[in-house]
Order: structure tokens, then sequence, then C-alpha cells
């Protein structure tokens, strides 16, 4: 399912994706929506091969009234998004973690609400409200 987001004020066409365990974006975006690369490598692995990858972060990513803060993605080459070739380049995928901070997701003439998540115990999280925003992280 395709929607629109808001990443660091930046409209942005994206990819909903349950089975996707960590948000991505091509590099082109993340340079074009003006998150921050936190510099530290990484690798995900899927079921036919591995790729390397940069950490960055958002420090607001809004969909319709909720607004996450402080959402982690993978920065990935254009091409590992462009899986038919350039004709069909994906930027953004939104992934499970930001789903599991939502918590219960609706979507009710096409507008996403959300029961918000417990606090995780551990592990990464983002968090999520709707209608406010929180000071930048420092």
């Amino acid at each position: 399912t395709t929607g629109t987001a808001v990443i660091e004020g930046h409209a942005q066409t994206v990819v909903l994706d349950t089975g996707t365990s960590i948000s991505a974006m091509s590099a082109t975006a993340a340079k074009a929506l003006g998150v921050h690369m936190l510099g530290q490598r990484a690798s995900a692995s899927s079921a036919t091969r591995t790729i390397e990858t940069t950490v960055a972060m958002a420090d607001t990513v809004s969909l319709g009234p909720l607004t996450l803060h402080h959402v982690i993605f993978l920065v990935v080459d254009d091409a590992v998004l462009a899986p038919a070739g350039p004709k069909y380049q994906i930027d953004v995928i939104i992934g499970l973690q930001v789903f599991m901070a939502l918590g219960r997701v609706t979507f009710h003439d096409n507008k996403p609400g959300a029961t918000p998540a417990q606090p995780a115990h551990g592990g990464y999280s983002c968090s999520a409200e709707a209608g406010r925003r929180s000071p930048p992280l420092e």
C-alpha cells in the first residue's frame, strides 16, 4: 500500500510495508528529505541477498494526524529500491517498527488513525502521538 508521509517537513510518497522489519529509504531520498545520517554502517539481509546500509534518523515523520519522532531508517543505494529497474523506483518504505510504535493502526476514508502502543521495554522504539510535536533530539 502507498500513502503520503511528511518526513522532516517534506511530503513524500511512501510504501507502507508491515513485512519490512525496519524502515528504509534510497540515498537520493535521504539527501532530499534532510534526514540525519548517523554514520553507522549496517548489513541488512533478505531471503535472497545481503546489502550494505547506512543508518539515518528522521526527527519527525507524520502520517495524517499522527506524528512519530526519532524514526530510524536504513539508507540504501537507489538501485536496491528499484527491483524492476529505474521506472519503478521506491524512495521510502515505512516498516514494521513504525507500525509497532503506532499500536493499532486503522484507516477510515483513506485517513490513518491509531491507538498508541505501550512503551517498549528494551530495544529500539520511536514514539508516536497525534497532533503534537516534541522538541528535537539533542
